[in-house]
């Protein structure tokens, strides 16, 4: 039996079937703070996006996707997804991944981890028309809980932000207090847990 399983529906991560925190529901401080404001319509709709593009280049990475299939409207941010691996070297070795840390007590997926050069890098696709600041603290996050138990290890992290217009933008994530912001806002995460369950 797997010692992680996810339940889509409702965004449930169980470890030896015990519930743990996704690294989203961990950081919902950060990013509701980041899309407040944010007409609800614009969110359902940008989230719409998010999901397709990230499934189409899945399945691009994997060899299945049916260009002539693809939505015209998803076809630009296929061609930057392209021109990315093309022009950073970019090379996939895990797709869609589900990590966790035993230590900390917490899961998620994270998008790629793969190669540039001989960099293991982890990488995340977005689609907004702004990288949230709070990207650092979630890959610091996927980073730890991946090194503490997957190979290879994850020695720099990435977000390729995938334009409408064909384009891409790469940001590389160094800062060294994102870990420290994730582990904060963990404990906060546990305790409002811990009030729940007495």
């Amino acid at each position: 039996m797997d010692r992680l399983t996810f339940d889509e529906a409702t965004h449930t991560y169980r470890l030896d079937n015990i519930m743990v925190p996704s690294v989203t529901q961990i950081l919902k401080p950060l990013t509701s703070e980041e899309l407040a404001g944010v007409d609800p319509e614009i969110l359902a709709k940008a989230g719409r996006l998010g999901t397709a593009v990230h499934q189409m280049t899945a399945l691009h990475d994997q060899g299945d996707l049916d260009v002539e299939e693809l939505h015209e409207a998803l076809v630009p941010y296929l061609s930057a997804w392209i021109s990315f691996k093309k022009q950073a070297g970019f090379k996939s070795e895990c797709i869609e991944q589900m990590c966790w840390s035993d230590k900390y007590r917490y899961a998620g997926t994270v998008d790629r981890v793969g190669f540039i050069g001989n960099d293991c890098v982890l990488l995340d696709i977005k689609t907004g028309t702004k990288v949230p600041d709070s990207i650092g603290v979630q890959l610091a996050a996927y980073a730890m809980a991946w090194n503490e138990s997957m190979i290879p290890k994850i020695k720099k992290r990435l977000s390729v932000q995938l334009k409408g217009d064909g384009k891409y933008r790469m940001d590389w994530w160094t800062q060294k207090d994102d870990w420290n912001v994730f582990l904060a806002l963990l404990q906060i995460k546990n305790w409002k847990i811990s009030r729940r369950t007495k």
